[in-house]
This record gives structure tokens, C-alpha cells and sequence, in this order.
């Protein structure tokens, strides 16, 4: 490696590390969360009031936890667990999916949106 790479080598991970925190510092904390199953909502609440939600499926079990602003996937019976392992959720926009029991859970931040309508 010459001088020249290992200075772009720097000047991207500098780059990118800069991009990660200013994206955290300005991403909005939400104010609702949405639980869906195949596409239909099945629970909506606040996200700053403490909740337990078992998700209601034919083919089987998962359970939603919102504690102190957080909201978690506490228990899946899917084979992966990828739902199950995925780190607590707070902010606007993020989700958690269980893609073998059709599962979304998204944090929004409560406002009206202008689409009226979405289609599959």
C-alpha cells in the first residue's frame, strides 16, 4: 500500500464515522408504536407507556415488549430468532421484522401522514 491509499483508507472511515453520529444526533425519537401482521395493524400504542403485546397468529407466537421508550420482540417461535435478536427500537422509521410470521413492528412519530392510501 502506498501513502496515498492508507490517507483515502482515513479520510473514508473519518467519512463514515462522521455520518453515523451526525445521523444520530439528528434522528427523531418516536412516539408510536405500530405492530402488523401481513400488512394489516393488529396494535398501536405509545411508545412512552410500558405495554405487552402477544401478536395473534395461526401459525405461531410472538410477543411485544414496550419498557422504557423501547420497543422489543421478547419471544418468536420462528426458526431464525433474527426478530428475537434484533436490538431494541426507539427512533422514528426504525422496524423489527419476523419475515416467516409476517410481523412488523415500526416506531412513527405520531403525526398524520398526506398519504391516504397504500396498495400492494
Amino acid at each position: 500500500m502506498k501513502r496515498r491509499d492508507l490517507i483515502l483508507i482515513i479520510l473514508l472511515l473519518v467519512l463514515a464515522a462522521g455520518s453515523y453520529v451526525v445521523m444520530n444526533l439528528f434522528s427523531e425519537k418516536g412516539s408510536k408504536v405500530i405492530v402488523t401482521v401481513d400488512s394489516e395493524i393488529v396494535f398501536s400504542g405509545n411508545l412512552s407507556e410500558d405495554a405487552t403485546f402477544d401478536v395473534p397468529l395461526d401459525e405461531g407466537e410472538n410477543k411485544v415488549i414496550i419498557k422504557n421508550g423501547k420497543a422489543y420482540m421478547d419471544h418468536a417461535d420462528c426458526p431464525d430468532q433474527i426478530c428475537v435478536d434484533h436490538k431494541p427500537i426507539s427512533k422514528t422509521g426504525e422496524t423489527i421484522v419476523c419475515l416467516p410470521h409476517k410481523v412488523v413492528v415500526s416506531i412513527e412519530d405520531g403525526e398524520e401522514s398526506d398519504v391516504d392510501m397504500m396498495t400492494q
